[in-house]
Parts: structure tokens; C-alpha cells; sequence
């Protein structure tokens, strides 16, 4: 009754019926990787198969069964599958890609801002000790200005982002 393979997901969104079949078909060894590990006999492979089989009506998946092999799988196609039952998506925060807000904006002008001031300051305390700005001062404005540069390609990055996102 099983499969002989794995799914080719093409990135659907199953039924409640077909996500949990292939979250269960689709975990390790297929079924009776998911019954070990889920801690049920394996007696229970043929019940388990029915409740899996969408043309099997007979048998069918409880809210402890679904509830179990998220448990189990982690599969988030179920959980796909439940989002889109409930008009809503489901969206795994690690995998999400990050993008910068407004926060984002305001923190990379400050930061930008921050650098900028340090340049001048650190010219007039090496003009102020002696007049001259000798290699050891020289070498801490270069790294300034290094971290100066940084900044303003931080601050370009959120900018283009802003800019991409108005123009969509």
C-alpha cells in the first residue's frame, strides 16, 4: 500500500489527507521509520496505511494522529495545508528571507553618521597633540575611514532595498 519513492514536491499545497501521507512517506524510511519513532507497533502498520490512503474510507487520521505526525515529521506541508484551509500562510521563520525595515534604515544612517563624525575628531586630537598627524594617526584615520566605507555600503544596501520595494 505504500509508496516506492520519495514525492517530488513541486511546491503545492496538498489537502489535509495528502500532506500528512507524504510528511509519513516521506520521513526517513517511510512508514515504519514514522510508527518506531512515533512509539506504535508496528501491528498497527495496516491500520496506520488505511488511515493514510485517501480511497480508503474505513479508516481515518484523528486530530492526535495529525497532531502526532507533525510531531514526528516536522513537515511543514501540513502545516501549509492547515494555513491555506484557514486562508492564512504558514511561513518558517528560520528559513524566511530577512529584508530591513524602517528600524533598519534609521539604525544604518546612524551608524553612517556615527563613522562620519569619528573621521574629523580623530584629526583634530592628532592636529591638537602636535600639530601633525605621524603613521600611527595615519593608520587609525585609514581604518576610519575603512569603517566609514562599510557603513555607507550597509546604508546603500537598505537603500536599494527601500528604492526596489517603492518601484514593485
Amino acid at each position: 500500500m505504500g509508496r516506492k519513492g520519495r514525492y517530488q514536491d513541486n511546491g503545492e499545497i496538498h489537502g489535509l489527507q495528502v500532506a500528512c501521507y507524504h510528511a509519513v512517506y516521506d520521513y526517513e524510511l517511510g512508514l515504519k521509520s514514522f510508527l518506531d519513532a512515533a512509539g506504535i507497533s508496528r501491528d498497527k502498520l495496516q491500520v496506520w496505511q488505511k488511515k493514510l490512503a485517501a480511497h480508503v474510507h474505513t479508516h481515518y487520521l484523528n486530530p492526535y494522529d495529525i497532531e502526532l505526525i507533525i510531531e514526528v515529521t516536522k513537515d511543514e506541508r501540513i502545516l501549509q495545508s492547515v494555513g491555506h484551509l484557514a486562508g492564512v500562510v504558514w511561513v518558517d521563520a528560520a528559513k524566511a528571507k530577512v529584508v530591513p525595515g524602517d528600524v533598519d534604515l534609521i539604525k544604518a544612517f546612524s551608524e553612517l553618521n556615527t563613522s562620519a563624525a569619528a573621521v574629523p575628531a580623530c584629526v583634530a586630537e592628532a592636529l591638537a597633540n602636535d600639530g601633525e598627524i605621524d603613521d600611527a594617526e595615519l593608520k587609525q584615520l585609514q581604518a576610519l575611514q575603512q569603517a566609514l566605507d562599510e557603513k555607507q555600503a550597509v546604508l546603500d544596501v537598505v537603500v536599494d532595498h527601500f528604492r526596489s520595494r517603492r518601484g514593485a
